[in-house]
Formats: C-alpha cells, sequence, structure tokens
C-alpha cells in the first residue's frame, strides 16, 4: 500500500511538472538574432513551433503536433548552423555559457563570401552614378567627384576600406578585415546596345571556391 501510494505521488507530481520554453540569443558583431522553442501547452511537449526572430520580425520555422522531440531537434541543429556560420549563441535563460564558436575552414569562407557579397551590394549605387553620368556625357567620370561623391565618405563603409574610380569608368573595391586585407575587386564598364547602356564586368584578385559573378585573376592590382 505504501508502494502504491508513492508510486501515485510520483505520476500526479509528473504530470504536473511544466516543460519550460527555451530561447537563444545568437550575436555576430551588433546583429542579434533570437531562435525559440515554444510549448501551446507547458505540460505537454506538443503541440511546439521553433520561431527565428530577426530585425524585429518573427517567423515560425518548424511547427509540429504530434511528433514529440522534432522542435528540439529542430532547434539544437539550427542554433548549431548558426555557431558554424561564426554566430555566437547562449541559452537566454542563464542555463549554460555560450553554446559555441567554432568555426571550420570552410564556415570562414562562407562567411568571407557572404561579406564580399554585401560589398559588391554596397558598391551598386555608384556603378548607377557612373552609369548615369556616361549617359549624360558621352564618356565615364574621371573621378569620385565627378559623379557627386566625396572620396572621403567612401572610407567609413563597413564592407570595404576604399572605392576607387580609375580609367574606363572602373571601379575598384578594396578590401577589409572582413573580406580580407588584401582583396581588390575590379569592376569594369563596357557600353552596350550602342551605347545605351553599360555592362560590368568583376574581377577579384582572392579566389573564392563558390564564387560564379566574379572572375579570378591573382595578379589583378590597380
Amino acid at each position: 500500500m505504501k508502494h502504491l501510494l508513492i508510486f501515485l505521488f510520483l505520476t500526479v507530481l509528473a504530470t504536473q511538472t511544466a516543460i519550460a520554453d527555451e530561447s537563444f540569443l545568437c550575436t555576430y558583431g551588433q546583429k542579434e538574432r533570437i531562435i525559440s522553442l515554444i510549448y501551446q501547452d507547458p505540460e505537454k511537449p506538443v503541440p511546439c513551433e521553433v520561431r527565428y526572430k530577426k530585425e524585429g520580425l518573427t517567423e515560425i520555422l518548424w511547427k509540429a503536433t504530434n511528433t514529440q522531440g522534432f522542435c528540439e531537434t529542430k532547434i539544437k541543429e539550427f542554433v548549431q548552423k548558426q555557431i558554424d556560420w561564426g554566430w555566437r549563441c547562449a541559452d537566454m535563460a542563464g542555463q549554460s555559457a555560450i553554446v559555441g564558436t567554432h568555426r571550420s575552414a570552410d564556415t570562414d569562407a562562407y562567411i568571407k563570401l557572404t561579406h564580399l557579397s554585401q560589398a559588391l551590394a554596397a558598391v551598386s549605387p555608384f556603378k548607377a552614378y557612373v552609369t548615369e553620368y556616361y549617359m549624360m556625357q558621352g564618356k565615364y567620370p574621371e573621378n569620385l567627384e565627378a559623379i557627386g561623391v566625396n572620396p572621403a565618405d567612401v572610407k567609413t563603409s563597413s564592407y570595404f576600406s576604399d572605392l576607387i574610380l580609375g580609367e574606363s569608368g572602373t571601379l575598384y573595391v578594396i578590401g577589409n578585415e572582413k573580406i580580407g586585407d588584401d582583396l581588390v575587386i575590379s569592376l569594369k564598364p563596357k557600353s552596350t546596345l550602342g551605347g545605351a547602356s553599360l555592362d560590368w564586368k568583376c574581377t577579384v584578385n582572392v579566389k573564392f571556391s563558390r564564387l560564379n559573378y566574379c572572375e579570378y585573376d591573382k595578379d589583378l592590382n590597380i
């Protein structure tokens, strides 16, 4: 009888134990992401959702209504993926220290490629300025000042350390610590459609295995 009462007590206690939600804060420089595991019923492992908050917007990445353990597996895999990309992730409940900061050579290459893509995107307005100048003047601008850009202003960019406008409208992007201090990107315009448009040829002096929109030229310099 005593053992039966103990068994019943433990059974009731187990059914009343709440399942706690989990949240991880992942940071990369000034950027923050929150990955959360939410249980709709605090006493049951399902239904559940894995939510991802980025720049004030929240989306549901995965959800489960019947399969126990699905959400738990997905959040662990996704947090680990952030870590592999170079993010630092920590349990917001303070129950564990930094989840990890491991970065492989492939991860570093991926991160550099991402920063290079961001640098090229940041140069797009300058390409538009050169194109506009060429269409109106019938020739390429000689320097940044000719397209209304202060050379000192481009040195404050977080995507590259400097931007130079060379001969024939060619833009040279000089790398920084994110994409490599020795990296140089050349964006050379070419008149097409009888001078009605410009095409841009991208060349870079550092080889990226997954880069298919810039040609590799180890001898590229300014």
